[in-house]
Order: structure tokens, then C-alpha cells, then sequence
């Protein structure tokens, strides 16, 4: 019953990992994600220094939305420009940079999953300014 249970979480987060390849997940679906994992992270069953598959899916996509190859070389694809939208819409950056930037560290199970978090948003954030100062339809 227990690997039934670690199937479907597996299944699940796997899931949610394809639709944020998908679709651009909204500020309060990558908080949401980030709430979860700050409260349920756990190590693999048979490693304590391996993050259990369900958290790798979920790290994953909160990498993936935050992930972007733009250089002023590129044409930004409509895609692109949406998932920035999504982001940013109602105060979304703040939220996220807010929620990232508490003085939680006890609170997180694995604390080394905010850090990987923290960066990849605060890079993410020097490539939406890049980003926002070669296009007038993006405003942070």
C-alpha cells in the first residue's frame, strides 16, 4: 500500500511538472508549490542525501518557469512573453521575491531547496529586466 501511495505522489508531481512545461504556471501556483515543498520536503527512501522523485518533479517545475534563454539576439517568442505575463501579473514577482525572501530557513524541511529556488528566481529577475528594457510590453 505504502508504494501505491509513493506511486501516485510520484504520478502526481510528475504531472504537475508537464503542465508547467505546458502552460505558465501563475504566481500563486509556483507559491503554492513552494508552500508544499517548504513544509514537506523529504529525502528518498533509500538515501538520505537524494531528494525524493516527487520533489525533484516539483523543483523542476518551479525551474522550468523560471527559465528563460533570452538574449537581445533572440526574438522573444509569444510563449515567452506570456509565461512572463503570467508571473507578473498581480504583483506576482513581488509575492514570490516576499515569499522567497523570509527569514524561514528553520521552517524549511530541506533548506537547501529554497536556495536553489532563491537563485534561479533572482537570475530569472535579471532576465526579465534585460528583457523588460528592450520591450515596452513588459513592466515590472
Amino acid at each position: 500500500m505504502k508504494s501505491l501511495f509513493e506511486e501516485i505522489r510520484v504520478t502526481l508531481a510528475e504531472c504537475v511538472y508537464n503542465c508547467a512545461c505546458q502552460v505558465p504556471l501563475s504566481h500563486t501556483d509556483v507559491i503554492a508549490i513552494i508552500n508544499f515543498l517548504k513544509k514537506n520536503g523529504q529525502y528518498s527512501s533509500q538515501s538520505k542525501n537524494v531528494l525524493d522523485l516527487t520533489h525533484i518533479y516539483l523543483v523542476m517545475a518551479i525551474l522550468y518557469c523560471f527559465d528563460y534563454n533570452f538574449s537581445p539576439a533572440v526574438k522573444l517568442e509569444t510563449d515567452s512573453l506570456d509565461t512572463i505575463k503570467s508571473l507578473t501579473q498581480n504583483n506576482g514577482l513581488k509575492n514570490l521575491y516576499t515569499e522567497l525572501n523570509k527569514s524561514d530557513f528553520e521552517e524549511w524541511t530541506i533548506p537547501g531547496i529554497k536556495s536553489i529556488i532563491q537563485f534561479s528566481f533572482h537570475i530569472f529577475l535579471t532576465v526579465i529586466n534585460s528583457v523588460s528594457n528592450e520591450t515596452s510590453n513588459i513592466s515590472i
